[in-house]
């Protein structure tokens, strides 16, 4: 029988999780205009900082072997500080002249965002290695993440909305679009059950 656990990311498995994220949310990173070797070198720092997004990225494992399955989890609330400790690091390599690039190309990424309510439980990064989709482990993440923010009266997170099929994904599995339905990252709420 198959048993999948959440691990905390460790220096065997840093690297795999980095790499993952990378490929979740590369218009993200790669806003920055670092090489991918250097961002994903910068996401595996991140992951061991205290108070990022990131902060708290498990692996999945299946019978005690580490799959290429992340997520990454936080309270909402706390999500603000951990964009800025996050996005601080990452301009922490630029000169001044693309660190302004950066700033105004991030300001005008995150105007595509809705904010989640405050108090629900957000799922910051969920990601599957493209030779390990289709076998339901985004499903397993998914289950995982519901147990870890049962206690929050929400789950919440973002999509980017040119993924129809994780958007349909997440609408199956009882998540609802909150705010603007056109924005460029759908922000979508799943409301706890007592």
């Amino acid at each position: 029988m198959t048993s999948y656990t959440l691990e905390p990311v460790s220096s065997e498995t840093g690297f795999l999780a980095a790499a993952l994220i990378y490929e979740a949310f590369n218009e993200y990173y790669d806003i920055f205009g670092l090489s991918e070797p250097t961002i994903k070198s910068l996401i595996s720092e991140q992951l061991a900082l205290e108070g990022t997004e990131i902060s708290g990225t498990s692996v999945l494992s299946e019978n005690g072997h580490a799959l290429p399955a992340v997520l990454s989890a936080l309270p909402a609330n706390d999500l603000g500080p951990a964009r800025m400790q996050g996005t601080f690091h990452l301009l922490g390599l630029l000169d001044n002249d693309q660190k302004a690039v950066a700033l105004r190309e991030l300001k005008s990424f995150a105007a595509g965002f809705h904010d989640v309510p405050d108090d629900c439980f957000y799922l910051s990064r969920i990601a599957v290695s493209s030779t390990h989709r289709r076998k339901n482990l985004g499903s397993v993440l998914l289950q995982e993440f519901t147990a870890l923010g049962k206690d929050y009266p929400a789950l919440g997170l973002h999509v980017s909305a040119a993924r129809s099929g994780t958007v349909q994904f997440y609408q199956n599995n009882g998540y609802e679009i909150w705010g603007p339905d056109d924005a460029p990252f759908l922000a979508m709420v799943k409301q706890n059950r007592p």
